[in-house]
């Protein structure tokens, strides 16, 4: 009867038809076939109450909670209902919410049966109930429980962890902080994202959440990893508790083993490769059009920071751009993103070099090898007039009968000539050579040769690509085309400008560039000064 005065004198104030804070997802979450039962406490002294809450989806009256089972192990007080409509994914639903405070008839283990509503039923929920005047209380489980955990105590040096901390809150909390796991030559780094979950453990509303930390032995031998460490303070009514919850993690002792190997030491569990190539043409590749080279490398185990650099031994027929290597971490694995724009010069057969990258797998502790292909470029001329006109060899020309033919001149034509035509003709041609012979006297020509001919149209080409903005078609052409004859600062005035394009054309973040500069040096170079500097150096024409 104690009990029931107690209860019927709290009953008489009005009691929220809420529940408390960590409660309120679990009676207002989405729709699930069985009710859902919460207590606001489950382990506690003989003289003290806790409050009960049921959610069932629904509407119904507030004697379908039969509480006769319950009455056996506690003392039950005024039952409070209420329905409620919220909106579940855009839809409304009707909810019923019963409320009753309770207290314990006895110490012990006391059980609060399955309770039905129409077709669905709660779990059953253990009650610990201890006296109020021993130290049971001390044993209550704490509000904020912490367990870490490490996924491999024994390891190998540059090997990383994963060491994980996993917080069970039952409480309301404030102002919270974890701190990482410590140790002496070990490097700790979080991983993005904590995991936070919420669920219901023998009654009570508990959120989950669990961080991630990577641990990297920088030494052999045993290494004590101290355990993380929460803090935070409570709140009760509304008020923060002046006095700060901590709870720290079991500390870790690991046995680091050294490298099992000479050479590169890549520790990894997973050490995965992937190559794709891609091309302006569909796979068909040709002089002066970029290929490129996308290298994915996927490791589990293994830091970025120790991810192998990736140098190739190209030919010299290729030219080679360089993005930066970009990292991701993705479901437990550090990538790699390697790329690279290849320019063939040549026509021909090239072959692209691979490689092969050991690595020691810890799981097996075993070596294996990670293979990056190497590639057959079959390379075709270009179909663009200007590149076939620098790729043909030097006298050509004239030689393979680049120029047309003269047509043979008719029988009937050259026999209308006679001697004294011929005669005449010889000594037109004799005042026309003494005449030419005199000029040159005063002014030496130079000799234009077939080679000093293709270089003008390489730089005719060269502008034109610099017109239409081609950077690939720069590339190229610029390689090709002969700039000894020009002044040393303005060759490299050229280099640099040239250089420019490429890096702002293929850089990791691809970036806008102007031909302003470029056009302007290509017009300083087609001038009349150095025109005459490169035909100086060529032997004059004087007759014998």
């Amino acid at each position: 009867m104690k009990w029931l005065q107690m209860i019927h004198t709290k009953m008489t104030l009005k009691l929220p038809i809420v529940a408390f804070a960590l409660g309120l997802s679990f009676l207002f979450s989405s729709p699930a076939p069985a009710a859902v039962a919460i207590v606001s406490d489950n382990y506690i002294a003989d003289d003290q109450t806790l409050r009960l809450t049921v959610r069932a989806d629904g509407s119904f009256k507030k004697h379908m909670l039969s509480l006769a089972s319950l009455k056996r192990q506690f003392y039950v007080g005024k039952v409070l209902s209420q329905t409620t409509s919220i909106k579940v994914k855009g839809k409304e639903q009707l909810q019923t919410t019963w409320q009753v405070t309770i207290g314990p008839k006895r110490r012990g283990e006391l059980s609060i049966p399955r309770l039905r509503i129409g077709k669905q039923r709660t779990s059953p929920i253990t009650v610990t109930v201890v006296s109020s005047n021993g130290s049971g209380l001390k044993n209550k489980p704490s509000a904020v429980t912490i367990q870490t955990s490490i996924d491999r105590p024994r390891a190998y040096i540059g090997e990383v962890l994963t060491y994980r901390v996993k917080l069970l809150i039952r409480t309301n909390l404030s102002q919270t902080t974890i701190e990482p796991p410590t140790g002496n030559k070990v490097s700790v780094s979080q991983v993005n994202g904590d995991s936070k979950s919420e669920e219901l453990i023998n009654g009570m509303p508990v959120i989950t959440l669990t961080r991630t930390y990577l641990v990297t032995p920088a030494d052999t031998g045993n290494i004590r990893l101290t355990g993380a460490v929460f803090k935070g303070y409570q709140v009760k009514n509304g008020k923060v508790a002046k006095v700060q919850t901590r709870r720290k993690g079991k500390d870790i002792l690991m046995v680091i083993k050294p490298p099992a190997r000479k050479g590169t030491w890549l520790p990894a569990r997973e050490f995965k490769v992937k190559q794709s190539w891609q091309s302006d043409s569909n796979g068909k590749f040709k002089v002066g059009e970029a290929v490129t080279r996308h290298i994915e490398i996927r490791t589990k185990g293994l830091a970025q920071s120790h991810l192998p650099d990736l140098n190739f031994s190209y030919p010299s027929s290729v030219r080679v751009y360089n993005e930066k290597p970009t990292y991701e971490s993705k479901s437990g694995y550090s990538i790699m993103h390697f790329k690279q724009v290849l320019i063939p010069r040549e026509a021909g057969t090239i072959l692209l070099p691979g490689m092969k990258l050991k690595w020691w797998n810890t799981a097996k502790s075993a070596s294996s090898n990670a293979n990056i292909a190497a590639k057959k470029l079959v390379v075709n001329p270009s179909p663009d007039k200007a590149v076939d006109l620098i790729d043909r060899p030097a006298g050509t020309d004239i030689d393979s009968g680049w120029l047309p033919e003269m047509p043979a001149m008719p029988q009937s034509l050259s026999s209308f000539f006679s001697w004294q035509g011929v005669a005449l003709l010889f000594a037109v041609m004799w005042l026309i050579s003494t005449a030419f012979w005199l000029r040159t006297r005063k002014r030496p020509s130079p000799i234009i040769t077939p080679g000093m001919q293709k270089q003008e149209d390489t730089l005719s080409a060269l502008y034109q690509a610099a017109l239409d903005k081609d950077a690939v078609k720069i590339a190229t052409l610029f390689q090709l085309w002969q700039k000894g004859h020009l002044a040393v600062p303005l060759q490299k005035a050229l280099n640099t400008e040239v250089d420019n394009i490429q890096n702002a054309e293929f850089c990791e973040n691809k970036k806008g560039w102007t031909n302003k500069k470029l056009l302007k040096l290509l017009k300083k170079a087609r001038s009349h000064k150095n025109i005459k500097k490169m035909m100086s150096s060529l032997a004059n024409i004087t007759p014998e």
